[in-house]
């Protein structure tokens, strides 16, 4: 009789702990309520093994895996934007400051509206991406006119 309730107190442990176990597993595996894991590949890392490169998107659906730093992620002012510009449209015309903010105003562009190209930090000026710049490009590349164009949608709001 003592070996049998021996075998079956010992058993019962072994469930209880097993059980224990199955749950302190599945609470490191099952993200909690309304989250879920992800898998990065890391293709840069900073000294302390996080992942230091990742792209900004302005899908409200899209993941958020971190904070970003917004000095690496808008590193221009206004007058570097025009100068950037300047020497990526080179001889197929020149921009300045006003072409830029009449853009920005045309196509509601701010921090809110579009993080991934303007960001304002409490003590400065607008700081823009290089998505920014890319957009800028690319509008212009589509349509030679489109500074034309946001200057005149420009004051036309402005009336």
């Amino acid at each position: 009789m003592l070996s049998s309730d021996l075998r079956r107190h010992f058993q019962d442990r072994v469930s209880t702990e097993r059980s224990r176990w199955l749950n302190g597993i599945r609470q490191v595996i099952e993200p909690p309520k309304g989250a879920e894991f992800a898998v990065i590949e890391r293709t840069r890392t900073d000294a302390e093994g996080r992942a230091t490169r990742v792209r900004l998107t302005n899908d409200p659906d899209a993941p958020v895996f971190g904070r970003l730093n917004p000095d690496d992620t808008h590193p221009y002012r206004l007058t570097a934007v025009v100068d950037l510009m300047n020497a990526r449209l080179a001889d197929r015309g020149t921009v300045n400051q006003h072409d830029i903010l009449c853009a920005r105003g045309a196509h509601d562009i701010n921090e809110r509206t579009h993080p991934e190209f303007a960001y304002k930090p409490k003590y400065d000026s607008m700081h823009y991406s290089d998505s920014f710049l890319d957009w800028l490009e690319e509008q212009y590349r589509s349509d030679p006119d489109f500074f034309t164009k946001a200057r005149r949608t420009s004051a036309q709001r402005r009336q």
